[in-house]
């Protein structure tokens, strides 16, 4: 702290004087042009004088100069006044100066205790350097964790392969850890168990939309358009459905899915705010005015939970996994060309590893896969790569 108020005096007294110095210099004496004038011609004298010397001038030529160097020094002398005194240039008031001096620091100081932080102790460079090491190592930890209670979920569903609740869990784990295409076979299971519950589908379109970093696949799509034939009401549906339409550019029918969802949305829906953008951009493309989507409900402050998860209107980074073309090539499919998907997904991911053996998270991906999937056999197969490569 010493030094960083050494270093701030400094930088103001830096500033003082960078601002008083030339006004200081306005208040020195002028010397009057007459004066100047005179010791130019005085000067004149004595090189006429040793011009003489040096037979460059003649007796004539040196007289006559002399002559006219007098006439203009008589004349400088008569517009000027020899007696006059030096004069002062027009400055600033020597006490008008030193309230400057004092009154910058002052307010300087001043906004600093207002507007600033001088009661922060320093910190150096190696004490940041070693908090955010310490966060990462948090951070690291934290996903280690997480790690392991997922891959412990994961044991626990292959004693209990029946538990619908277990394979949600499960699948809403490696969502949170962005593995999408885990996530995804976890859904299915859940699915075969419950006769393609509505509550389920929506997440699991939404997975599939993850996996297509954000764009709504055909497979996707018929998901969510499953969800809404069977009586669900996940927001994520109508939501969805909505994007699949304004990207293949059908703003109308995407902007008549939008209107439904904030129809049907509590007033304090915390995605209601996105949603009004999307109706507002769809809107502006249409040249809709505004009494068209004025049925939208006020925003209100959010006071209880929402009836349903939001949707994820902003899909994360999606890690390595299936290309957009894999999902939509997929197209309208039945539980079981669904499940097929999955399969041939996780048998592309083995095949690259078979190219790239060194890749350990590529293996613990694939021993997640195969387990999620039932097959066991090949889990402890990847597993004993992974145990290898340690």
């Amino acid at each position: 702290m010493a030094a960083l108020w050494a270093v701030i005096g400094i930088l103001t007294l830096g500033g003082v004087a960078f601002i008083l110095l030339p006004l200081a210099r306005r208040n020195r004496t002028v010397t009057p042009r007459a004066d100047f004038d005179l010791r130019v011609y005085k000067d004149q004298l004595v090189e006429v004088e040793r011009d003489l010397d040096r037979g460059l001038l003649t007796a004539d030529q040196a007289d006559a100069a002399r002559t006219e160097i007098k006439r203009r020094m008589l004349a400088a002398t008569e517009k000027a006044g020899v007696g006059d005194q030096p004069r002062g240039a027009a400055g600033t008031s020597p006490v008008l100066m030193v309230v400057l001096a004092i009154a910058m620091p002052a307010v300087a100081f001043t906004l600093y205790f207002i507007l600033g932080s001088p009661g922060v102790p320093d910190q150096p460079l190696a004490s940041r350097q070693t908090e955010i090491r310490a966060q990462a190592q948090a951070l690291a930890k934290q996903n280690m964790d997480m790690e392991t209670m997922i891959a412990r979920l994961a044991a626990k569903m292959e004693e209990e392969p029946d538990n619908v609740e277990g394979w949600q869990l499960l699948a809403r784990s490696y969502r949170n850890m962005e593995q999408y295409l885990d996530a995804a076979a976890a859904y299915n299971r859940a699915l075969r168990l419950t006769n393609r519950d509505p509550d389920i589908l929506a997440p699991y379109g939404e997975i599939l939309t993850l996996m297509g970093e954000g764009m709504v696949s055909e497979a996707a799509q018929a998901v969510f358009e499953e969800v809404i034939s069977r009586g669900g009401n996940d927001p994520r549906a109508r939501f969805y459905l909505g994007v699949a339409r304004a990207q293949q550019g059908d703003t109308q029918a995407a902007l008549d899915h939008w209107v439904k969802l904030a129809n049907t949305s509590p007033a304090d829906a915390p995605w209601l705010p996105e949603l009004r953008q999307r109706i507002q951009a769809a809107a502006d493309e249409l040249g809709v005015d505004q009494p068209a989507i004025a049925t939208l409900p006020p925003m209100q402050p959010r006071t209880q939970p929402p009836a349903a998860a939001p949707p994820a209107v902003a899909p994360p980074a999606v890690a390595p996994g299936p290309s957009q073309a894999d999902i939509q090539a997929a197209g309208q499919m039945s539980a079981e060309d669904q499940d097929a998907m999955i399969r041939s997904m996780v048998q592309r991911l083995a095949e690259r590893l078979e190219e790239n053996p060194g890749d350990r998270k590529g293996w613990v991906r694939l021993e997640r896969a195969y387990r999620v999937l039932g097959e066991i056999a090949k889990a402890d197969e990847a597993k004993a790569r992974i145990e290898a490569l340690q």
